[in-house]
């Protein structure tokens, strides 16, 4: 299996001794010897990105805004959680929605180039591929359905799913719990 990958590299904050190619992240040679191999960019707009037809998966620390991302793409996730609210939203999107597999990191906490190498497998070409990417597809219609009402299309779902929700939710309510709730909502209406 070939793979292409973009990356997308933040300028180094005042102060950062540099290392190889100017970026405090990669090793000295490092553009040079992978220029063939990929893209690197300073900034990338990541819902133009995961809309081209040529993204066939989306490796995510699983923060919300990049999976509400990669959900409205319809593009299937590699989930790499590392905290907080990260590791709740790799399990919906791994164990209940079915749009992606989770790295698994060794006992040193490493992921391996052949861990990620067996996700992206599993995910473009494995025996359950097709359904991480029909499910994808079937998130990607219901996010478009349910919000739009917002370019005049129709009445959309959103808002009916909201005012039920802050109708029903109390404050001793956690968010997980919400946002569990407002997923399944989702993903049963379709």
């Amino acid at each position: 299996m070939h793979v292409q990958c973009e990356r997308v590299v933040k300028p180094p904050d005042s102060g950062v001794k540099e290392g190889g190619d100017g970026d405090p992240q990669l090793p000295v040679g490092f553009s040079e010897g992978t220029k063939d191999q990929g893209l690197m960019v300073q900034w990338s707009p990541q819902t133009k990105v995961l809309a081209h037809q040529s993204v066939g998966c989306f490796l995510s620390h699983c923060g919300w805004n990049s999976l509400l991302e990669a959900i409205t793409a319809g593009v299937p996730v590699l989930a790499y959680p590392k905290w907080t609210d990260q590791p709740t939203n790799a399990k919906l999107i791994v164990d209940v929605l079915r749009v992606g597999v989770r790295l698994r990191p060794d006992k040193e906490g490493v992921v391996s180039s052949e861990e990620v190498e067996k996700c992206i497998e599993e995910i473009m070409s494995g025996p359950i591929s097709e359904e991480y990417h029909k499910n994808a597809t079937k998130l990607k219609r219901a996010a478009r359905e349910a919000v739009a009402h917002l370019a005049g299309i129709s009445s959309g779902s959103w808002m009916s799913s909201l005012a039920i929700l802050v109708h029903d939710a109390k404050v001793e309510d956690f968010p997980e719990a919400i946002f569990f709730a407002s997923a399944y909502s989702m993903w049963d209406k379709t």
